[in-house]
């Protein structure tokens, strides 16, 4: 129509709603046109002499049996009242004006409702602190101490919706006591539907509040269906290319942030972090804190040295195991495989830490996957093991089942925490 100079319209809507309501399936408008044009060009005088008050009976037939009967349940209720009115408006203006019209008014007020929609949405999910949630990095106690008491210069906002000219602004009201007190601000963008260039600017005004006292802004979960870069500062580069953008980084995923941010608090707090690439004495690991020299000797001597390269897995999930490890050079990744090549990291052992406690208590299948990030040393201490120990030293076992207690106790507080967060989100 367009090519012949013409514009589209809807001149056979009657006959194809009649003719699937009669139970045409398959291009039921294609062939109530080709009925129609044939009705004109061939029997255009056997038409004629059809009376014109049979038509008229026929069109108002047509007419009555085209309105959508639902409209009228739909007034009867509160929640769907907006949506009748809207559906008897461009009715009205279907009938009393034009049909492209009507479809350009309802489309007009589709997008005004959605706008309004998204302005009332709250875009801020949720919001937590390193106080309220830490990383799965495994780290000393001193340190989880610490991260309590100034976990609030670490703050968390997972985001929703999409951000845009109508919704940016509200995020940043909704931010802006953080912005000048927290030192790291965490967004997390996976349930960001889109960015356009006003949020990116009020995301620029955000890093820059933050700038102006030492803080940083964190980005992570950021996908490319969002419409920015999978790094956040090239986009925010990109809307202002005379300002370099210093203090903004991004990360696949929260943790990873957090864990980053976790690093810089407790460097600036003084804590000594664990050096991976450093051994470290089985005395000074979360395993033997509690127990005296002799103890710890003893223990040592029921332990067998391992050594793996990295990329390897120690074990996987589903296999049988009755041995727990103590980590003293490099790092390794407890993870929980989700599909085939996806994986929720459970934990990330350092030296001093260790893992594997489940099976060393209840010999069975293993419960996630051990693997290896960086070449690694381990202490192995089996079932066999614990029981030479409690008969040659009994009170090394006790102390050792003690902190084993403690270490289960902390990962179900830290289990129930997770499932209550993930039913929020």
């Amino acid at each position: 129509s367009g090519l012949l100079g013409g514009m589209a319209g809807a001149g056979t809507t009657g006959a194809t709603m009649i003719a699937v309501r009669s139970g045409g399936r398959r291009y039921a408008g294609s062939f109530a046109g080709l009925t129609f044009a044939l009705l004109v060009w061939l029997f255009g005088p056997v038409g004629s002499l059809v009376p014109i008050c049979v038509l008229a009976g026929i069109i108002l037939h047509v007419a009555v049996h085209m309105v959508e009967r639902d409209i009228l349940a739909w007034l009867r209720r509160s929640r769907t009242r907006t949506d009748a009115l809207i559906a008897l408006l461009v009715t009205s203006v279907t009938v009393a004006y034009d049909l492209m019209a009507a479809v350009g008014l309802g489309v007009g007020i589709a997008v005004l409702l959605f706008v309004a929609e998204q302005v009332r949405s709250p875009v801020i999910h949720r919001r937590t602190t390193a106080a309220d949630r830490h990383s799965v990095r495994v780290r000393p106690g001193e340190h989880y101490e610490l991260l309590e008491r100034h976990g609030e210069d670490i703050v968390i906002y997972e985001l929703r919706g999409s951000l845009f000219f109508a919704t940016a602004d509200k995020l940043f009201e909704q931010v802006s006591p953080d912005l000048d007190r927290c030192q790291w601000m965490i967004l997390n963008l996976r349930r960001v539907s889109q960015v356009d260039l006003s949020a990116l600017r009020i995301l620029r005004q955000m890093a820059d509040r933050l700038e102006a006292h030492g803080g940083m802004l964190l980005f992570t979960n950021v996908h490319k269906e969002m419409g920015t870069s999978r790094k956040v500062q090239k986009s925010l580069r990109k809307i202002s290319p005379g300002r370099p953008v210093v203090n903004v980084l991004t990360f696949s995923d929260t943790d990873e942030a957090l864990e980053y941010a976790e690093d810089a608090l407790l460097e600036g707090l003084g804590a000594r972090l664990p050096e991976p690439e450093r051994p470290l004495p089985l005395e000074q690991t979360e395993l033997c804190r509690d127990m005296t020299p002799e103890q710890v000797a003893a223990l040592a001597a029921e332990c067998r040295q391992l050594g793996l390269k990295q990329g390897e897995n120690l074990f996987r999930v589903g296999d049988e195991g009755n041995a727990l490890y103590v980590v003293t050079l490099g790092e390794v990744d407890i993870l929980l495989p989700t599909g085939k090549h996806h994986h929720k990291r459970l934990a990330k052992c350092g030296p001093g830490s260790f893992f594997g406690e489940i099976s060393l208590l209840e010999p069975g299948p293993r419960a996630a996957t051990a693997q290896v990030v960086r070449d690694a040393s381990l202490l192995e201490f089996d079932r066999a093991a614990l029981e030479e120990l409690a008969q040659r030293q009994p009170a090394a076992a006790v102390a050792l089942l003690e902190t084993l207690g403690r270490s289960l106790g902390k990962d179900l507080r830290w289990s129930a925490r997770e499932l209550r967060r993930l039913a929020q989100w």
